[in-house]
Formats: C-alpha cells, structure tokens, sequence
C-alpha cells in the first residue's frame, strides 16, 4: 500500500523468448532487476519504452531479490499459467488475479540452439529361439567334410533313409526333401541322389565320391543362387554363411544355427548309441549312373 491507501503497481522489465520446435532454454535470474513503482491512479503509464526484444510485466508484489543460479530447464512445456491481458506493450493481471508470480530474465549463456537428439545406440538382433526338448540335428556343409564327419551328423540308423547332396550350396545327407531341395534349387550342375537311399547306401557313395574311386566325382560346393529357396535356411543371415546345424524337434518345427556356435552348444540332441548300428560294408560295385 502507498502512504495515502491506494494499491501500487510494479512494472518489471522482462525478456521475450520465442523457441523453434525441439529447441531448450534454461533461464536464471540477471544479477540485477529493472522495475519501477507507480500508483495504481497512473497504472496505464508504462515506465518507458522497453527495448527490442522485451517487454514490462506488471505485478502487485515487490521484485524479489536477484538469484545467480538457474531456476529449472524447459526440457518439458511448462504448466499453463493464466493468460495476462496485453495492454500497450506491457503485461497486466486480470481483474480479479490477485498477481503474477515474477518470470525469471533469460540468461543467454544457457542457451541451447536446437538441442541435438540423443546418438543412436546399437541394436543387437534378437536371440535365435532355442527349441525345447531332444532335437534331431543334421550338417549342410559349406565344405566338404570327411565320411567320418558326414556320418556323425545322422541321427537315425543305417537303414534310415534320406537324399544325399553330394554338390549344391551345401552339402548333407536329409531326411526329407523340405530339408534337402533349398541346397539344390536354381544351382547349376547341381548333383544329388533323386530317390531316398539308406543312409548306408548314402554314406558308402559319398565316401567313394571323397576319395575320388572311379566313376564318383569329388564333392563339391555351389555358390549360393540368385533367387535361392529360403523356406529353410536365410542365406542371408550372416551367422550362416559356414556349415549349418538343422534341428527339427518333436512337432517338426525347423531351426538353425551356425555349426560350433555357442547356441549350437545348447542344444539337446537325440543321439543313437553306435553299438546298435552294424558297420557299413563301403566296398560294392555302387557307380555314378545311380546318382
């Protein structure tokens, strides 16, 4: 109150800001304040001009003192505030508004110009599922490996059968064709056994191919085609460019894995004790016209 009763108005000088979308500013209060006292009879006559790029907010309390540290960052929109009435360049409560908090002076050494977004960070691709129970895993070579080799990835006995790949993009013995077409579609010269063999007749055939006994040619490996059959195996997927483990569990479900890899290592594999399998006689007069 003034010394004859009347209300006074405070005019505080303040700073216009406006912010681009995605821009931030942190605002503190200037080591000085600008405001002036006049009676509520002059209220309309505003203290001066204020200079470009500010404007007088009036108020009913007194300034508060200065404070040299910031007050908060507009990282988030601030709450709404009521909205003041604009009257010749200065701002004025509503009738009714018993005052305006004061709006602290922006600091410009704050300010943020277009704060960058977060770097990205890297994304690792999902795990490979790992199936539940006893699987059954066989070998697509991506090379060509030894009898002893090829036999070991046969989770079935010798009289099993299966179609032998002796040249594709891979190389293997499957049980189905689900399982073996992928390696030999669109390959050129591919070469494999059109019915399904024992897997003794399909291992005695494959080790006369790898030690080259006439008429056997020596396996070999086909670049992967254009247009290759990925129903099985995405040749595409960078942990699969070597030899490939398949493993179809109980319900026929299909998954893959890089051979000798740490998921590879997890899996629970059906196993068939040697001893129940006979040895397979290699020496018969089998020659390439069957294959």
């Amino acid at each position: 109150m003034s010394d004859d009763g009347s209300a006074r108005i405070y005019f505080r000088q303040v700073r216009v800001i406006t912010l681009e979308p995605g821009e931030t500013v942190v605002l503190t209060l200037a080591d000085s304040q600008r405001s002036a006292a006049v009676r509520s009879s002059v209220l309309y006559d505003i203290p001066g001009s204020p200079p470009e790029g500010y404007a007088f907010l009036a108020s009913r309390q007194p300034v508060p003192a200065a404070a040299s540290h910031p007050l908060f960052a507009l990282d988030t929109p601030p709450s709404p505030v009521p909205s003041p009435v604009e009257l010749g360049g200065a701002s004025v409560p509503e009738e009714g508004d018993t005052g305006v908090q004061p709006t602290p002076t922006f600091d410009e050494a704050h300010h943020t110009e277009h704060a960058e977004p977060p770097p990205p960070y890297p994304v690792s691709p999902p795990p490979r599922a790992i199936p539940g129970g006893i699987v059954k895993v066989y070998a697509a070579f991506n090379r060509v490996p030894s009898p002893e080799e090829f036999s070991s990835y046969w989770p079935h006995g010798t009289h099993d059968r299966g179609y032998l790949v002796l040249e594709g993009c891979r190389i293997g013995f499957f049980p189905s064709w689900t399982l073996a077409q992928p390696f030999l579609h669109r390959v050129s010269n591919a070469r494999h056994v059109h019915q399904k063999l024992a897997f003794s007749d399909a291992f005695r055939i494959y080790t006369n191919s790898y030690n080259r006994v006439p008429p056997f040619r020596y396996p070999a490996i086909a670049p992967v085609p254009r247009g290759a059959d990925t129903s099985v195996i995405n040749f595409n997927d960078e942990e699969l460019q070597g030899d490939i483990e398949i493993a179809v569990d109980s319900h026929g479900r299909v998954y893959t894995f890089a051979m000798g890899s740490e998921t590879s290592s997890r899996l629970n594999r059906f196993t068939i004790d040697a001893n129940i399998c006979p040895p397979i006689d290699i020496h018969d007069s089998d020659s390439e016209q069957d294959i």
